[in-house]
């Protein structure tokens, strides 16, 4: 019987997979079925698990509606959709969240209201003007402060 967390893990890699574009769906289901117990997540019997859940933190930046508009290397319902199961994996596996916005207020628009509405431990950290979110403090200091090592980077980065 597989417990709650490798049922989770189990999801988080199937939706990684079709995030990823990987191969067909089935095959990547059939592959996650329950199987006898290894000591290896590998076939190999080697390695080791790509990442420890209780030590990955999901930083979520910039995903704004004015910034939307310049995106072209991806659907923005998709990329919507995509930022949205980041948000209900990080509830539903206790994922700490950290969001950040440049100039919500301004041109780049507000923060995609969906991520705290599905992820509600989420943490804002607002810039003052940083175009990057590592030039600011306060920002560094929220990542620090989880104490996390792994931290999994989403957002929307444009260039000229």
């Amino acid at each position: 019987m597989m417990t709650s967390i490798q049922k989770a893990l189990r999801f988080l890699c199937l939706v990684a997979a079709i995030l990823s574009g990987s191969g067909s769906v089935l095959a990547h289901a059939q592959a996650l079925e329950p199987r006898e117990p290894k000591a290896s997540v590998l076939p190999t019997g080697g390695g080791q698990a790509l990442f420890d859940i209780s030590d990955v933190a999901i930083l979520l930046l910039d995903h704004q509606s004015g910034l939307f508009q310049t995106v072209q290397d991806i659907e923005i319902a998709d990329l919507r959709r995509n930022v949205e199961m980041l948000a209900r994996l990080a509830k539903l596996l206790d994922i700490p969240v950290i969001t950040t916005a440049s100039e919500p207020a301004g041109p780049n628009g507000p923060l995609m209201p969906a991520i705290h509405e599905l992820a509600p431990h989420a943490v804002y950290v607002p810039r003052k003007g940083e175009v990057n979110a590592w030039d600011n403090e306060d920002f560094v200091a929220a990542v620090k402060a989880t104490r996390r090592k792994t931290l999994i980077m989403a957002g929307v980065w444009t260039v000229a």
